[in-house]
Order: structure tokens, then sequence, then C-alpha cells
């Protein structure tokens, strides 16, 4: 008995209409239902993106607006805290021990700004998400309120209140805020030199701050007044510079614009609007 001979099915004997496909990869049937190609999954997969198409979507979008005036500001502010900051550095072991206390007390006169900021930044990271120049105003209010207190300590003879006065400064470091400002209102092509600048800013403050408190130590005498003294001076002056600060920044600061928030509401039926 000869065996019964089976002929090997095409693509189009398949019960879904013959959905094969050509040499070209195009339908052999009309009726097939057309599929994605690899390259086209791996690119709405996101696996590969084309650099051109993100500079095309970058260049349709409206560009930043960037108030200069207000990026000059926003510098300035991490200038004055560096100044600030380092000011009372050559001072501090004298400041120390005329509060009585023992003059190596002078570390943690200058390491309670720093350990602040570490504590302030947390703050200053959720608040710049929703407003700028509130959070400049009140960290500056801070800087303010803390060189005022850490110069009345000597006429109240409190190393407390000079702790904390140094505290209050560093909690008014607005660096955190510095920082996104320049990411979010400096255009693409623009971002770099302002972040030089952002490090030019705060070096500068550096160098400044112990050169100002060798000017007091040389132009100020020795005298009966506790208010105004070489260990005072730095805290009076940078109070001074904080107030006209604080001035110029609410009335001269601009919010930078900000993209509409699209807020997504979920029906009933769990349809997105």
């Amino acid at each position: 008995m000869r065996p019964a001979k089976h002929r090997l099915r095409s693509p189009n004997d398949r019960k879904d209409g013959g959905c094969g496909t050509t040499a070209d990869g195009s339908h052999s049937s009309p009726q097939c239902p057309s599929s994605p190609t690899i390259p086209a999954l791996a690119v709405s997969s996101g696996l590969f993106l084309d650099s051109e198409s993100v500079d095309d979507q970058d260049s349709d979008a409206p560009p930043k607006t960037h108030d200069r005036f207000s990026g000059y500001l926003n510098l300035f502010s991490t200038f004055l805290y560096m100044t600030n900051y380092y000011i009372v550095a050559p001072t501090s072991g004298k400041y120390a021990a005329a509060l009585g206390g023992d003059p190596a007390l002078a570390g943690l006169l200058i390491g309670a700004t720093p350990a602040a900021t570490l504590l302030s930044t947390v703050l200053y990271s959720w608040w710049a998400n929703r407003s700028y120049k509130s959070a400049i105003l009140f960290a500056s209010g801070c800087s303010l309120a803390g060189n005022v207190l850490y110069s009345l300590a000597l006429p109240y003879d409190s190393l407390n209140m000079a702790m904390a006065g140094r505290l209050l400064n560093g909690f008014g470091g607005a660096r955190a805020i510095n920082r996104r400002y320049i990411a979010d209102a400096t255009p693409r092509e623009e971002r770099t030199a302002a972040s030089a600048e952002f490090v030019t800013a705060g070096a500068l403050g550096m160098s400044l701050g112990p050169a100002l408190a060798a000017g007091f130590g040389w132009g100020i005498r020795p005298g009966t007044s506790k208010i105004w003294t070489e260990e005072t001076a730095p805290g009076w002056v940078m109070g001074l510079v904080w107030v006209a600060y604080i001035v110029a920044a609410y009335f001269y600061f601009e919010e930078p614009h900000r993209a509409d928030i699209v807020t997504k509401q979920v029906d009933s039926n769990g349809e997105v609007s």
C-alpha cells in the first residue's frame, strides 16, 4: 500500500486568511492587518532616540524667558552667602573668647553655618517648585536676622546668641535655589556660562569675606563700646547689605516662565480627562 502524499501548506492556506509576507516585507494579502516593523517598535518603545528628533522637539517648544537682572540678583545671593560664611573666620576665635568661651569654639561658630544650610536645602528644593522669589526673600530674611543676632551677642554677653545667629545665616543659604534657578530659567545655550558665573560668584565671596574682616581689624580701634567692634562689625555690615538685597529682590526679581501644569482627572469610568 502506497503511503499518502502530504502536501506542504503554504502561508496562504493558514486560517488567519494567509497573512504572509513577501520578500520586500509587505503583506501578501490585503486582508492582513498592518503590524509594526522592528525598527518602528524600537522607536516607539524608546529604545532608540534620534538626537535630531529631540532637537526638533526642543526647537518647537516656546523659548524660555530670561530676565537678566533677576539672573544677576540670583548670582548676588550666592555671592553674599559665601561672603557671610567666611567673613567671621579671622575674628571668630577672639569673639568666642570675648563671650567667655574657649577660642577653640571658633570652629563651631564657623561650622554652624554649613550645617544649617544642609538642613535648609530640603526646604528650599521643595519651595523652588512653587516660587523662587518668595524662597529667596525668606532665605535673605534669615541671613539678615542671623547677622543681627551675631552682632548683638557681645552686648548681651551670650555665646548662644552668636551660635544662633550663625545657624540662621546657614539657614538663609539659598544656593540650592540659585542652582535650580539657573537650570530652570536660563536658556540652554547660556546655561554653561551661567553655571560658570555661579561658581565665580561663590569664589569671589570666599575671598572677599576674610578681606573685609581684615579691613575691619585694621580700621576699627579698640574702645569701650560693645556695639561696634572688630568682632561685631562683620554682622552689622552684612546685615545692611542683606537689607539692600531684600529691597532689590522684592521690587526687581521676576519669577521665570513656568510651563503650565496640566492636572489630569480620572472619571468614574477610569478615563483620563
